[in-house]
């Protein structure tokens, strides 16, 4: 199967795409389904976000305190050096979305809304964003409408949705524009938000190791990860008066019980054994969710080691979908199970690619689907 160059009429931002002949050459994005799946994403999450809290009678404000988002907030409150009592589970939480929301607070934005808008664009650009990478508009309507789970997160002060849209820039920047060092620190401010942006990182370097063979570009994408990734954790630890040391420790010590990771599927299979108050219903739930990242995994490595001319995508997704999966079906104690929906998404991007095609190209069919997860979503709890 032949591979093709293109250079899209209208595309925003205009990109070479490559794509394989006669898979998704029908579904280049145009500029106006660009912009038609970044403002539908937004839409659906701005009013999945206020619904949901009208449903369970809070106010937007303090939506933006469930889950991990209270953490993420002191944090910030730290990263400025505002005075606040930080518990240990405030200092877990990694740096870099901190900051972010830091800087929004800096320009006159409330730490709350700072964090919140913060989410709700960069995850609907990232689904932009996605539909370029794999000139493919088809991704970027499945990361605007699923799964309920990440529709959910993405309306919340979570750090996912800023740690994917660096990924996708970096990697379009890498592979696109053959802007290396620009990509490169994208991809480390990645990491810095959250360190399994770094499984992204790891499938740019084993194309550049393994297929490209451009070392030069892959020892400009350690140093420059490396940076900023690395030593830019440490700092930003030491200026909010923290330790990663510290910060490790807690994470896995208090909520890991120092079982970060353990076998693989051992969580998985042992949490819903042991607490039978787990609704059948999420079990099934989660399960689904990992057969589908198994299959997903599978499909990709199996046309890796089978397409004799590999394209650029399949030679970055195949190794950053396969550590992702091993990754989270490792995760130890009962949040193994409890958030492997939640982890799926760290990998989204090459999880839907994987399904290509089978992904409808109805705008309708799309609807129907945004609707069926908000549905979804409005049932989940947090």
């Amino acid at each position: 199967m032949g591979i093709k160059s293109i250079e899209p009429v209208g595309e925003s931002p205009k990109l070479s795409v490559r794509y394989l002949s006669g898979e998704t050459s029908d579904y280049i994005p145009s500029k106006k389904d660009w912009w038609l799946i970044v403002i539908s994403a937004l839409v659906i999450r701005v009013a999945l976000m206020v619904v949901f809290a009208h449903q369970h009678g809070y106010t937007i404000t303090q939506h933006a305190d469930k889950a991990d988002g209270y953490n993420f907030l002191v944090y910030a409150k730290l990263v400025l050096h505002q005075s606040v009592e930080a518990t240990p589970a405030d200092r877990r939480v990694f740096v870099g979305y901190p900051l972010l929301i830091a800087i929004g607070n800096l320009i006159g934005i409330p730490l709350p809304w700072s964090g919140m808008l913060i989410t709700l664009l960069t995850a609907a650009f990232s689904c932009g964003l996605a539909a370029t990478l794999c000139g493919d508009k088809r991704i970027g309507w499945a990361m605007a409408t699923l799964t309920p789970i990440n529709l959910l997160n993405t309306t919340m002060v979570m750090n996912e949705a800023a740690m994917t849209i660096c990924i996708l820039g970096g990697l379009i920047l890498a592979l696109r524009k053959n802007q290396i060092i620009l990509g490169s620190a994208l991809l480390g401010i990645a990491a810095l938000i959250r360190p399994m942006g770094g499984f992204a990182a790891c499938g740019l370097f084993s194309f550049y190791l393994l297929q490209n063979k451009n070392y030069r570009n892959l020892l400009i994408m350690i140093l420059v990860i490396g940076l900023i990734g690395g030593l830019g954790m440490i700092v930003l630890r030491k200026w909010a008066g923290d330790s990663v040391a510290a910060s490790v420790d807690t994470y896995n010590q208090v909520y890991y019980h120092g079982r970060v990771l353990d076998w693989p599927f051992k969580a998985l299979i042992e949490t819903p054994l042991q607490d039978r108050t787990i609704p059948k219903g999420k079990i099934a739930l989660v399960f689904v969710h990992v057969l589908a990242v198994l299959l997903a995994t599978g499909i990709l490595v199996r046309k890796y080691f089978s397409t004799p001319q590999r394209d650029e995508l399949i030679g970055v997704f195949t190794p950053w979908i396969v550590i992702n999966t091993i990754f989270i079906c490792s995760i130890g104690t009962f949040w193994g199970f409890q958030g492997f929906n939640r982890t799926v998404t760290w990998a989204m991007v090459p999880f839907f690619w994987a399904y290509r095609k089978w992904l409808p190209g109805s705008l309708i069919i799309w609807g129907v689907v945004g609707a069926a997860s908000f549905a979804v979503a409005l049932r989940l709890t947090i």
